[in-house]
């Protein structure tokens, strides 16, 4: 058990090392489609402050996974309806909201560039 418990906490201090580059999270996105001035959300009827970055695309353009990692969570929530959360392995949530449709499962893996819907 003692072992396991090192290995365990060996790669964690690992996977938070790793610095893999993500990439945009929206099919054929540059980084000028950010909107810089959204990092407040209150368009959407209330107010308050989140550390992402929106990237706005057309109904219907695909939306990738910008890194590799588990997926915690898909459902629906009010602010941000059909949503898909993947945990990279530097515990960072990685969060892809307002999604036209879901048919990820939870606790599957997302790889890097693969759609997430």
């Amino acid at each position: 058990m003692k072992k396991l418990s090192i290995l365990f906490f060996i790669a964690i201090i690992v996977g938070c090392n790793i610095k893999p580059k993500g990439i945009i999270p929206v099919k054929d996105a540059t980084p000028q489609d950010w909107n810089h001035h959204s990092f407040w959300y209150s368009p959407w009827g209330k107010s308050g402050v989140h550390k992402g970055i929106d990237i706005f695309a057309k109904r219907g353009k695909p939306v990738l996974s910008s890194i590799g990692g588990l997926v915690v969570f898909t459902g629906n929530i009010d602010m941000g309806g059909k949503v898909v959360a993947v945990l990279s392995p530097q515990w960072q949530l990685h969060y892809y909201a307002h999604l036209q449709d879901i048919d990820t499962a939870t606790l599957s893996w997302a790889s890097q560039g693969e759609e997430v819907k």
